[in-house]
């Protein structure tokens, strides 16, 4: 699933990305919580057409189950710029396991 969405987001695909949020998503950073409208309308942002948003790669990947339709995982993300720019951070998120397939219902950064 983060190598698949690592490929949506490097390749600009914001329609793809959500349809892999759930609809009960939240965003825990240190601004505060995020809801996934507030971060679909943040990701329009820095996913505009022709803007760099850097290609997004997942390390140190942990998975671990925590019932049968729910998985933690954690581990490190990096964004890489044109520029030569690098941020890098550590999450966690909890997928839930659903009809459509696996969605991500909480992540923080």
């Amino acid at each position: 699933m983060l190598n698949f969405l690592a490929d949506e987001w490097t390749a600009g695909d914001l329609d793809s990305i959500r349809g892999h949020i759930h609809r009960d998503f939240v965003l825990i950073t240190s601004d505060g919580i995020h809801t996934r409208e507030q971060r679909l309308n943040e990701l329009e942002v820095v996913m505009t057409p022709g803007k760099d948003h850097g290609e997004l790669r997942y390390s140190n990947i942990q998975v671990k189950p925590l019932t049968d339709d729910y998985v933690l995982a954690y581990g490190r993300s990096q964004l890489k710029f044109k520029d030569g720019t690098e941020l890098g951070s550590v999450f966690s998120s909890v997928y839930i396991n659903t009809p459509f397939g696996w969605r991500v219902i909480l992540t923080h950064n």
